[in-house]
């Protein structure tokens, strides 16, 4: 386990509000996979697809762009299936306690 906040001295503040939070990424957003109403909002995985393989100086922040053209209501089960189905999210961030969202990381073992 890392704490890269730490590494890049950055400090987390928990200020106990989630809809604070949930208001700055669905502004942020421009995924047609989200609405208002969304509870568990999940991350695209950046190593499914092809534009983010790229080796580039990212000037045009092409990757912030993907990341939040993807964002994806983890409830919304057609959506998931048919535009997410091989890279569902492993990554999501559950609102529905606003006051104490919750931050599920989803890890796949696989045994060979």
């Amino acid at each position: 386990m890392q704490d890269y906040s730490n590494l890049i001295g950055k400090k987390c503040i928990n200020n106990n509000n989630g809809k604070i939070q949930k208001d700055k990424t669905l502004n942020q957003s421009i995924s047609p996979y989200l609405n208002n109403n969304v509870k568990r909002i999940g991350y695209p995985l950046i190593n499914k697809d092809p534009i983010c393989f790229l080796d580039f100086s990212d000037y045009n922040n092409t990757l912030e762009k993907f990341f939040f053209h993807n964002l994806v209501d983890m409830d919304d089960e057609e959506s998931l299936n048919r535009f997410f189905k091989e890279k569902k999210p492993e990554v999501e961030i559950d609102f529905n306690n606003i006051n104490n969202p919750k931050l599920i990381l989803i890890f796949i073992i696989i045994k060979l």
